[in-house]
């Protein structure tokens, strides 16, 4: 009982938190670095939560967010720029993967679990049941882990939408628009601004 009103408890506060940043926007984070005794301005206040993209060798390109390029996941980025068709697809692609990877080694492990009574001397399955189990695991274990995690955009478009989110995002703070201008800053990272 008393655990079902911890997770009642943890789901209200975690849905309270979830439900006060509307779909495509983000509450400003707190920045550690801007709590003098004035406020931040709308330029300190940008230069900390734009969005920028990160080339990657591995995987084309990487969110980052601020001056800093603080790396953000891609559901995050997605939802930041307001593509919730990118957020559902790429935590369907998550759910499927995880799944996979888990209920595959759990089958695998039950199958030889039917085994080791047989090398006891006592039958509890038959071999191909065993076998079948541990081969079934196996193959979805695999599955999942050939499941792609690379981003569901390119490069190009990930700029676009974080220009996008960046130009809007300028006009909330009320400051001018940047003409569409990429701007480097800080560690030569290329920047949507």
């Amino acid at each position: 009982m008393r655990c079902a009103s911890l997770l009642l408890a943890l789901a209200l506060v975690l849905g309270t938190r979830a439900a006060a940043a509307a779909p495509g926007q983000d509450p400003v984070r707190p920045d550690r670095r801007l709590t003098g005794s004035t406020s931040p301005t709308p330029e300190q206040v940008f230069a900390y939560d734009a969005l920028c993209v990160r080339a990657d060798a591995a995987q084309g390109w990487h969110p980052c967010r601020g001056v800093e390029g603080d790396a953000l996941s891609y559901q995050d980025f997605y939802r930041l720029t307001g593509r919730k068709d990118l957020v559902d697809a790429d935590h369907s692609r998550w759910f499927r993967r995880e799944l996979l990877t888990t209920i595959g080694p759990l089958a695998a492990g039950a199958g030889v679990a039917l085994v080791l009574p047989r090398l006891l001397g006592k039958s509890v399955a038959p071999l191909w049941v065993s076998a079948g189990l541990f081969a079934g695991g196996a193959g979805l274990y695999i599955w999942g882990a050939q499941i792609s995690q690379d981003p569901l955009i390119g490069r190009p478009e990930a700029e676009d939408l974080a220009r996008s989110f960046n130009q809007s995002f300028r006009e909330r703070l009320g400051l001018p628009p940047l003409d569409g201008r990429r701007l480097a800053i800080g560690l030569g990272l290329r920047r949507a601004f």
